[in-house]
């Protein structure tokens, strides 16, 4: 990435912009069409979904509400996420998507998100 000199100082701001607008396009392309309806719901009645750096994959998963569990199994196919990893990734992936279409809100400190 190659700045202009009038842009100096606001480098990082630049790239934060270019890696919303690039998360937000690759969660278009690849979940297109998946009904984020019953997870952006459970978000409205209160659920919290915290991830981060000290979030294991276990306790990603475990804290998703129960009635969106096909949202979280049709993003794991259409990502090809088979592992708890790879789970958790996705899932996480897809809330950030959410975040960026404005459908649900997101909280970050330090290492750690919640969104909800």
């Amino acid at each position: 990435v190659e700045f202009e000199s009038g842009e100096e100082g606001r480098e990082r701001e630049i790239l934060d912009h270019l890696l919303r607008v690039a998360t937000a396009e690759t969660v278009r392309e690849h979940l297109a069409g998946v009904d984020f309806g019953a997870l952006v719901e459970a978000v409205e009645d209160g659920a919290l979904i915290t991830t981060g750096e000290r979030v294991s994959s276990a306790d990603l998963l475990a804290e998703l509400p129960e009635q969106a569990a096909e949202v979280y199994d049709a993003v794991a196919e259409r990502l090809g996420a088979g592992t708890e990893g790879q789970r958790a990734a996705a899932c996480e992936f897809a809330l950030e998507g959410l975040y960026l279409a404005r459908r649900i809100s997101k909280d970050s400190a330090g290492a750690t998100t919640v969104y909800g």
